[in-house]
């Protein structure tokens, strides 16, 4: 409700999805933003609460739907070849596939940097609130159509992915509704856009994974490419999961170095 003070955590693991299966430090995170009904960057104070970053936020008093967003700062990460090609396949990147092929790359380990782009919906007015279908400017956003905190399961909702505010064609964004409800992953048109049915129980998680290419950089953290882990969580209550897109089944497949 408006005025409320409420708990968000940082979630790292959508195969876990409410719950974390990873611990942010609070010095990996770059900012956190309460952005409605005008962007208000948050000084928070951070504690562990299970394996969840956790921190404590209060709403605007004005009645509306708020959107609250988390940056990660980038993380450097290489991975072994098979590893990172099955990675890759699950985050429907065909594209970064075929480039690595295409610079005779497929056999060689990855070296990638990675950063989260998490965002939420939280619901603090009885009325739907369209302007969470307006880009808050992060550098990977997914936008809803309408208002998701007002949705029930059985409807039908709409989301664009947008890179540096541009739609992105054929990328693939996956619905999650929880840890025990298969996966729903579907892929974008020219206009980055895409429909899900909600089912199942809620909390809902959308998420996707932008990467791009880098050229030049030197270094032992030098990376040949930069992802970007955005999410968008929607169907919170009173305890509010702001969950961190990205840590995926290739986690396990490389033990000396998780994402998180």
């Amino acid at each position: 409700m408006p005025g409320d003070r409420i708990t968000v955590t940082a979630n790292v693991g959508d195969n876990t999805f409410p719950l974390s299966e990873s611990f942010t430090t609070p010095e990996r995170v770059d900012k956190i933003s309460l952005w409605w009904p005008e962007n208000r960057v948050i000084g928070p104070k951070f504690r562990k609460f299970g394996e969840a970053l956790a921190t404590d936020i209060t709403l605007p008093r004005t009645p509306g739907t708020y959107v609250i967003t988390m940056t990660v700062k980038g993380h450097f990460l290489s991975m072994p070849a098979q590893a990172f090609l099955d990675y890759l396949r699950e985050e429907g990147l065909k594209n970064i596939i075929s480039e690595r092929a295409r610079r005779d790359e497929s056999k060689q380990p990855s070296r990638e940097r990675y950063l989260r782009q998490a965002k939420m919906l939280v619901q603090g007015g009885a009325r739907e609130d369209d302007s969470v279908s307006k880009p808050v400017g992060l550098i990977a956003e997914l936008v809803p159509d309408s208002d998701l905190t007002h949705k029930k399961i059985g409807d039908r909702v709409g989301v664009r992915l947008l890179y540096q505010g541009k739609p992105l064609r054929d990328a693939q964004i996956t619905l999650t509704a929880s840890r025990r409800t298969a996966k729903v992953s579907k892929r974008t048109n020219k206009e980055g856009h895409t429909t899900f049915k909600l089912k199942g129980e809620g909390p809902f998680l959308l998420s996707a994974v932008v990467m791009v290419r880098r050229i030049g950089e030197i270094g032992a953290e030098a990376v040949d490419w930069e992802s970007y882990w955005c999410s968008l969580t929607f169907n919170a209550s009173q305890e509010i999961a702001l969950t961190t897109s990205g840590s995926k089944t290739s986690d396990r497949r490389t033990p000396t170095k998780q994402r998180h």
